[in-house]
């Protein structure tokens, strides 16, 4: 159950809400509309002048990297009938200012069993992760100056990214561990090191801020949320002051914010300051105008299992 979750779940980019993604100056946004349809129209707002450009593409889900010099990006779409032939995806370069149709292909899928799951540049490569009908992962690097593409990684099925730190690509992996353990993958040596180990709560996912992974972890129906700092490897469980589904949402000026929804009010935007381990409360969730109460039943399961329901 936690396999699939974890590597089906996505949330940002293509959730109904839209997404944007900010160039590294703060110039641009790539803006898509709210929508509950995997065809997308994304836009490019223009900061400067509080305005959009001209350039208007039509994709089909999507994820974006901007080039380092603003002037262009690359972008994954799905591909669809209803836009473009073919029935997998397209990874292409769309320089500011021009047509769609005029946009570079960088790379495309020749697998219709083929999804790709994590994309993100470093180091002038563009890295991106496949997954072939649920059986194995392949993770492959694009030169951006060349398009020369190399695969650097192949596994069977069950990694889950999380981050890019020093010269690793850091997973989470339930390739040996039935209860996930969060692992970095040295693109040097090709060597693969466990960071953080298997735990007696069920990996759920994690980011990396700074110097350090947050992970959250299931135990008893809800989430626990773990630090690990990736230069002393020292951790420790942030404690939290209510139970719940914790969504780690970003780093600001040096606190963690994050949310707990519970099953008795909205969720609550959290702050967690990594120098103190004080926890505050940065937006209280709603809670509605009637009383509601919530309890945690335990029972024993079939072959022994202790299973618990709220």
């Amino acid at each position: 159950f936690y396999r699939h979750r974890f590597r089906l779940k996505r949330d940002g980019p293509d959730s109904a809400a839209g997404f944007k993604k900010t160039s590294p100056s703060g110039r641009y946004e790539i803006k898509t509309t709210p929508g509950n349809t995997d065809i997308r129209t994304l836009q490019i707002c223009d900061n400067s002048i509080g305005g959009y450009l001209k350039d208007v593409l039509t994709v089909k889900f999507c994820d974006c990297v901007w080039d380092a010099d603003e002037k262009s990006f690359v972008y994954v779409s799905g591909r669809d009938g209803r836009i473009m032939d073919g029935a997998t995806y397209v990874i292409r370069r769309h320089v500011l200012g021009t047509d769609q149709l005029r946009d570079t292909v960088l790379f495309e899928s020749d697998e219709p069993m083929e999804d790709l799951w994590m994309m993100f540049e470093s180091g002038g490569y563009l890295w991106f992760c496949r997954n072939r009908s649920s059986k194995y992962n392949i993770i492959s690097a694009l030169e951006l100056a060349s398009g020369q593409v190399q695969t650097i990684l192949q596994t069977e099925d069950g990694l889950g990214y999380v981050g890019y730190y020093g010269n690793s690509l850091v997973f989470g992996s339930f390739i040996e561990q039935d209860m996930g353990e969060i692992v970095s993958f040295d693109l040097d040596s090709g060597v693969f090191t466990t960071l953080v180990p298997a735990r007696d709560a069920a990996f759920d996912r994690a980011v990396i801020y700074g110097d350090s992974i947050y992970a959250t972890y299931v135990r008893d129906g809800a989430n626990e949320l773990l630090r690990y700092n990736l230069e002393t490897c020292g951790s420790n469980l942030i404690e939290l002051p209510e139970q719940g589904g914790v969504y780690v949402d970003s780093m600001s000026s040096g606190e963690l914010l994050f949310y707990i929804d519970t099953c008795v009010a909205g969720a609550t935007l959290y702050g967690y300051d990594p120098a103190t381990g004080k926890v505050r409360v940065v937006t209280p969730g709603q809670k509605p105008d009637f009383e509601l109460d919530a309890q945690l039943v335990e029972y024993d399961a079939a072959e022994g299992w202790k299973s618990v329901i709220w």
